[in-house]
């Protein structure tokens, strides 16, 4: 499977990772992000990043690929999958999708239009290593008793993000953990958990 991509950041990198133990041959043909913080990892990975292009019009109009991958800012997903859709692509986004309800309108004409498989949202929550540290260190007792938390509660982390009980789901740019997440990770068996992707300035192509 061969993928192009918008919005190179933390979170696709470690999605590309898991796509490339899936398939061996997995490529990533090029990417469009003027600040890709993801390229290190793919370097630790292994994974050649592609060409950078310019603009996301520039990557489509080269083609070459079978999906487009979007982990852009959450304000541009709804732009930047409509305009794979136009091309003619299959599109893998990650969460949320869309960050209005006017939005999301407008992406479910997007589905009736191009139809409801082409359009892929990743559960990238269950791949970041800080969910998977976070099972691990659960598993092994090392938590402790998780005492009830009530919103709305808010807890600044070391790595500069918030736990959350409420709110920030649909914010314009990623960025914050979520207790329903970490909740959801908690009482889970399986491991899984998300990088969080700090926020790029991109050009509207």
């Amino acid at each position: 499977m061969k993928v192009g991509i918008v919005g190179l950041g933390f979170r696709l990198s470690h999605v590309a990772k898991e796509f490339k133990k899936a398939d061996p041959e997995f490529t990533i043909t090029g990417y469009v992000d003027p600040a890709p913080a993801g390229l290190p990892n793919l370097e630790t990975f292994g994974i050649s990043p592609g060409k950078a292009f310019a603009s996301l019009d520039e990557m489509l109009a080269a083609g070459g690929f079978d999906l487009l991958m979007v982990g852009s800012p959450n304000f541009m997903h709804l732009e930047h999958i409509e305009a794979g859709l136009a091309a003619g692509y299959t599109v893998f986004t990650e969460k949320p999708v869309v960050t209005s309800e006017a939005q999301s309108m407008a992406l479910a004409k997007l589905i009736a239009r191009y139809g409801k498989d082409k359009v892929i949202v990743g559960l990238v929550l269950r791949y970041s290593p800080l969910y998977q540290d976070l099972v691990a260190a659960k598993e092994a007792g090392e938590l402790g008793k998780l005492p009830p938390l009530k919103p709305p509660s808010t807890f600044r982390l070391s790595t500069g993000h918030s736990l959350c009980a409420t709110g920030g789901a649909l914010s314009a740019m990623p960025g914050p953990i979520f207790l329903k997440s970490a909740a959801m990770i908690l009482t889970s068996t399986r491991a899984g958990g998300r990088t969080p992707g700090a926020g790029r300035q991109f050009r509207r192509a």
